[in-house]
Order: structure tokens, then sequence, then C-alpha cells
């Protein structure tokens, strides 16, 4: 996304206006003394872009001034935004949509309208969504522009940090938004790639409920055959019946037949007590084989919980081996020790181990009750043999009290035909949506890998000042969101401690994702970097009359290419390389730099533009004369 500031005004309380301008493709330097104002400039970019939780200083800045204003190109368009005092936590804003900057501005709309404008210049709507939701972001819910900031600074308060390399980290929101728009920024994943996700996601839950729904049905139709087979064998106790249980398709059509007509033939007798007695045998011996299984089961069960006493009783002797062995001098002690070792390793090696019996005998157990449960109903539909012959007007009867609920039984013509339907429509589109989806495994490498290529050129460019990790390798930790070095060969990365390798690794992995976002021309990223004092490791206690004046460093130190003035100027000699990469490339960028060191740090570079110096006492964000009035 192209972007660039072309400057930021001030409407100050005396009536009068603090501008500071920048220019497009340059590294703008801001340097002087430290409470000048120099870090307030990122803040108020920030605030200009909507910020609802403004960090500008309201003692040294925010009484002095009624509205901050920014001048910007974003995509071609040239806009004014203009916001109110901090104090009020103004949510107006003035905005032009020309580039038109007012004399005084006037609010002519919120922040809801202009967030709305903003997001659309960051390729951003309603299918812009969070592809899984947290603690305090929604799944599915519009990113916000904002979120995509967080790679557009550096602020004071992380660039040492070796554990974070983000901003806004300690605000919940976008702790969370971090590793969820990582993927789009980058390119791993499209929003196109996401709503297939979702939509995939959305469909794997409807099969689930379709495969429910389909179940429920199947119950349903098993029931309803097993009430007809009741009333099969109620029909056949009561003697209407000349087929045979075992047809039971000749029982319904018999059953209908006679329901229809009313006439009854005369019924021989079918002997069912072999079948019934085939059953229960087979019962029988299903129950003796659960029995002994689960005997034995509680009595393994039983056996390893008195193995576990055991290791419990033994588990000191590994305390005293460790610590006291040494000073046992008698053989006799250190081998009776050393047997007690050998046996609570034995038992604790018993009980971690399964054995084969133990994985399949629940399984087996629940089986067999299923077999038992089965068998139950079979035996449920056995008719009882009776020698009896049963009256006319009886069966007659009887006839009537089975006829309703057998008639509504049989005409209950429920199926899976639909839900069949259903679920291969669903189907297919989960497999055609799957065949579209990007494989996100190896995206992801390939990201991560082109990702370190880019950072690597940097760490090669900064090789002297990072010193002994100058031959390192970049290895970028997606898990964790930050930048690891690893040595040539090797698989774990080195544990670094100094402030000057961490603020370096942080201007390698920045440079390294803007070199990405601008080569994979990216919709979402703004294509400019602000950076809170780089020098902080080397010169953060200094004043201004030293950092003017390079003779204050040790001469071998000045000489030394590791010693902190040349490390110094290593961070402008990267910021140059990468806007000579982006000039090499045709990519416009803009790089703004809030300095305390003096220009003889960038000397000779083509890419450095000092905007200006805040000494302090002549110059400074806020113009010294207009605190000394307020005092």
């Amino acid at each position: 996304m192209r972007f660039n500031i072309n400057r930021v005004v001030l409407w100050l309380d005396n009536k009068e206006k603090r501008i500071l301008k920048f220019k497009k493709n340059k590294v703008n330097v801001i340097t002087g003394n430290s409470k000048t104002g120099k870090t307030a400039i990122l803040e108020i970019i920030d605030y200009c872009l909507c910020s609802t939780k403004p960090h500008i200083s309201e003692e040294h800045i925010g009484e002095h001034v009624d509205w901050y204003g920014l001048d910007f190109n974003i995509n071609d368009k040239h806009y004014f935004i203009a916001r109110g005092n901090t104090i009020l936590k103004s949510k107006e804003f003035y905005y032009s949509s020309t580039g038109i900057e007012p004399e005084e501005p006037n609010a002519n709309m919120g922040m809801s309208e202009l967030k709305e404008v903003l997001e659309k210049e960051f390729s951003i709507n309603k299918n812009t969504v969070i592809p899984f939701g947290g603690k305090f972001l929604k799944q599915n819910s519009k990113i916000s522009f904002r979120y995509f900031l967080m790679f557009n600074t550096i602020s004071g308060d992380i660039i040492e940090h070796s554990k974070v390399y983000f901003d806004k980290q300690h605000d919940d929101r976008y702790r969370e938004a971090l590793p969820r728009i990582f993927d789009i920024a980058t390119g791993i994943s499209t929003i196109e790639d996401i709503l297939r996700r979702n939509e995939l996601d959305r469909l794997k839950l409807e099969l689930i409920k379709q495969t429910k729904d389909k179940n429920l049905i199947l119950n349903t139709i098993e029931n309803r055959d097993y009430e007809v087979k009741k009333i099969i064998r109620q029909a056949v106790e009561s003697k209407l019946l000349t087929s045979k249980i075992d047809n039971e398709q000749a029982c319904i059509e018999e059953l209908k037949n006679i329901i229809e007509t009313c006439a009854l033939e005369k019924v021989l007798l079918n002997d069912y007590s072999e079948q019934l007695e085939e059953l229960k045998l087979e019962r029988q011996n299903l129950e003796i084989q659960k029995q002994k299984l689960t005997k034995f089961k509680n009595r393994y069960n039983k056996y390893k919980k008195s193995l576990e006493e055991q290791r419990e009783s033994l588990k000191p002797i590994e305390y005293i081996k460790n610590n006291f062995a040494q000073n046992i001098q008698e053989e006799e002690y250190l081998a009776f020790i050393n047997m007690l070792e050998q046996d609570y390793i034995n038992i604790r090696d018993t009980i971690r181990k399964k054995m084969p019996f133990e994985c399949g005998i629940e399984d087996r157990i629940e089986q067999i009750e299923k077999n038992i449960k089965s068998l139950d109903r079979q035996i449920d539909l056995i008719p009882q043999s009776s020698y009896i012959a049963i009256d006319d007007r009886i069966r007659l009867v009887l006839l009537g009290e089975i006829k309703n609920k057998f008639i509504e039984l049989i005409n209950n013509n429920i199926s899976t035909e639909i839900i069949d339907k259903q679920i291969e429509q669903t189907e297919n589109k989960i497999e055609e949506l799957e065949g579209k989806l990007i494989d996100y495994e190896d995206s992801k490498n390939k990201l991560i890998q082109t990702l370190n290529d880019y950072i690597q050129t940097y760490i090669v460019t900064a090789k002297n000042s990072l010193d002994i990790y100058g031959d390192y390798l970049s290895d970028y930790d997606y898990k964790n969101k930050i930048l690891k070095l690893r040595k040539p060969k090797s698989t774990s990365p080195a544990n670094i401690s100094s402030s000057s390798d961490h603020m370096y690794m942080h201007l390698c992995l920045f440079l390294g994702l803007h070199e990405l976002f601008l080569a994979n021309q990216s919709k979402y990223i703004p294509s400019f970097l602000i950076i809170d004092q780089p020098t902080r490791p080397y010169f953060v206690n200094e004043k201004q009359e030293n950092l003017n004046n390079i003779n204050y460093l040790k001469t071998e130190e000045k000489l030394s290419p590791k010693g902190d003035w040349n490390k110094v100027i290593n961070i402008f000699s990267l910021l140059d390389k990468f806007m000579a990469n982006a000039r090499q490339n045709n990519f416009d960028y803009q790089m703004i730099v809030l300095e305390h060191v003096s220009k003889e740090a960038w000397t000779g570079l083509d890419s450095i533009h000092l905007v200006e110096e805040f000494d302090g006492e002549k110059n400074a964000l806020i113009p010294p004369v207009l605190c000394k009035d307020k005092q």
C-alpha cells in the first residue's frame, strides 16, 4: 500500500502553526535533546490515525496544542486529517479528501466515519475478518485497520526488548490481533482462503448435524421395526398368523390381510422353544465371558496399584543415590543401594509399559455388553409357545387391540433418503472447498524462509555491529513473533543478552518484513516506518552538546570498527541500504527516525534527510518561547 506523510501540522494555543515537513523516499531524521517532543511525533501520527488511547504528554504538549493535523498521501490520494486536543480526547475530526489544510480546523467527521474511509484504503471490507477468536476478539469480527499499523512503528518501548518485537502488546486486543493478522499481512493466507476455511468449518459443523439427524432417523426406524416385530410376536401368540415369525414380510402381509378382511384361519402350532433356548444359551456364554474379563481387569488393576505402592516406597532411593552415594565407602552398602534403585526402575517401567491385552480389554467388554443387549431384544421377540386353543371371538378382540398401532407403524414411511442427499451435497461441497484451499503449512514454511532471506541481507550489512553474531543466520520464530539468530549448521538459537544486538535485530526484522511487503505489494501494510531512537543502547544518557561533538568518544572507540560510534553510523547505513533496495525495485517508501545523534552519523548517505534539530533552547516541537511564556 503506497503511503507517505507530507507534513505534521499543529495549531498552537497562541494561534500560530507548528509545521514539520517530510520527504517521500527518504529517511527523515528529527534529532535533538531529550524532552523536546521528538517521541511525541510518533504519538501524534498515531493519534491522528484514530487512536482511542492517546499517549501525547498533556503537560508539555497537549496544553499548548488546540488541533493536531496530518497531511498524507495514500494510494495516490491526498488526504488531510486534523483532530482536536487530547485533553478532551476528541472523537471529532476535520477531514479533507483533497488534502486541503484549513486556516483553523472545524469538526466535520466522526471517528467511525473516518475509520470507514481509511478502511477502504487498507482494503478492509466486511470479508476482512478475524480468522479465529480469542478472549478479546471474536471470530469473524471485522479487522481494524489500526492492527496493521503495528508493522509500521518501532517505539522506544520495544526497540531493545528481547521478547517483544511489535508495539502495543501491552494492550489485550492488539496482543490477540497480532497472530491473527500476521498471516494476512505477510501473504501466508489470503482473505479468500480464510473465507473458504470459515465456510469449510461451517459445512463440517453442518455435516455433523446432518449425521446426527440421520442417526436419529435410523434410531426411529430401528424402534419402529422393533415395535412391528413385537406386534408380530403378539399376533403369533394370539394364534392370528400362520406364517413363521422368521419371515417378517410374510407376517406383515398376512396381518394386513386379516385386518382388512377379519378372516381368521385355523393356526397350526409353531414351536419356537428350541430357537429361544439357543438364544438364551448364547446370552449365558456372553455373560460368563464378561464376568471373566471384568474379574481379570479388576485383579490386574489391583496388581498395578500394589506396584505403584511399592514404587512410592522405593522413591527415596533416587534422592539417596543422587545426594549421598559419593559419601558411601562400603561396597556392600553401595551394592544394596544399586539393587534398590534397579528394583525401583523395573517397577516404574512395568507401570509405564502398556501390555497388549490392556489396550483391548475395555473394548471387548463393551462389545460383549452390546451383543448381550442385542440378544435380549431378540429373545424379547420370540413368541411364548402355547398349546391352548383360542376362541375366534377372543382372537378378534386381540386383533382389535393391535390393529391401530400396527397400521400407524406400517404407514410411517420415514426414511433416510432426503437426509442422505443432503449429506452427499455437503460432502461434495467440502471436497470442492478443500481442493481450493492453500496448503497452509507449505505456504507458511515458504513465507518464513523468504522472510529469513530478506532479514539475512540486513544481518550481513550489520555484521560488524552484531559482533560475534554477525555470521549467524536469521531464524524467525513464527509462534512467538520474534527474531532469533542461530549459528550456521546449528538447530538451536543463540541466547543473546546485549541491548545493542536486540536493537539491531529489531531493525533487521522490520526492514526484512517491509521489503517482503513491498515485494508482495501488500494491500494492508502502508509503505512507511517510524523508528524512535535506535541509538538508545549507546547514547540514552548523553546530552546534545556531547552528541554534536563526536570527540567525546575515546579515540580507540572511534577507530574501532565495532565501537559504539561506528555502530551508530551503521544504523543509518542499514536504513540507507533499505532505501537503496526500494529505489532499485521502483518502490516508494518513507521512514521517519527520531534521534539524539548529530548529523555526522549519516554523512555521505544519499537517503537521509534532516528534517529539524531540536536543541531545546531555540527549537523544539513546541517552541521554547511558548513554553517559557506559559510558565
